[in-house]
């Protein structure tokens, strides 16, 4: 069966990857807090963080992040919080996409963004990853020509915390090799590549159990 991209995958590894007793969708509401009533959510993930996001009894609309191509629907200056998990900072079109974010954005209000990181990983996980992605054949991710730190500015919007998290995720058969596969944003690879990725995990299982796998996040917090 084909491996490809799934956004119901991220959600998934999202949801069980843990450090510390948290997830990422935690630490997407912490950089919300609890003032904001209003979320515009611009993700990738499927309404993954929908239920996290509205916990708090906030008002949560989950768009998805191709709706920043063009004009967002909400009127200026109504939103307290935009979130995006994976949809906005490796976007083509990112000056845009902030712009419209800011426009939307109440003074005061913040942009919470999750995106994948090279770091922090452990010595262990060096050796997980590099077998790894020499099955991918990943030459190169392009995580680290990241500019939305840079973008920020132009779109009125001014950086408060820019920090990074190591969450696991746990490998225990085949199924789980794939979810954790299916959720890789990094479109040049195709299912050929993804497939082998797959067997090796499986093989990795096999001989060793379930495998312990990094999945570093950051978390980018604007205020406009």
């Amino acid at each position: 069966m084909m491996v490809e991209f799934s956004p119901e995958a991220v959600a998934t590894v999202l949801s069980r990857a843990h450090a510390g007793g948290h997830t990422p969708y935690d630490w997407l509401v912490r950089g919300v807090g609890k003032r904001a009533q209003t979320v515009l959510d611009l993700s990738v993930d499927a309404g993954g963080a929908r239920s996290h996001l509205a916990a708090d009894g906030r008002d949560v609309t989950c768009l998805g992040a191709a709706v920043l191509s063009g004009r967002l629907p909400q009127e200026n200056g109504t939103v307290d919080a935009v979130t995006s998990v994976l949809g906005v900072t490796s976007r083509p079109d990112l000056p845009h996409a902030l712009k419209e974010i800011a426009r939307v954005l109440r003074p005061g209000g913040v942009l919470v963004a999750l995106a994948p990181a090279m770091f922090p990983v452990s010595p262990a996980d060096l050796q997980e990853v590099g077998l790894l992605v020499r099955h991918l054949k990943i030459r190169d991710t392009g995580l680290s020509r990241d500019h939305t730190v840079a973008a920020l500015p132009a779109a009125a919007l001014r950086k408060v915390e820019h920090r990074r998290e190591r969450y696991a995720f746990t490998v225990a058969d085949r199924a789980d090799a794939r979810t954790l596969l299916s959720a890789i944003p990094f479109r040049s690879l195709d299912g050929t590549r993804l497939a082998a990725g797959v067997e090796h995990l499986v093989a990795r299982i096999a001989s060793r159990g379930p495998v312990t796998m990094p999945v570093p996040i950051r978390r980018l917090v604007a205020i406009k």
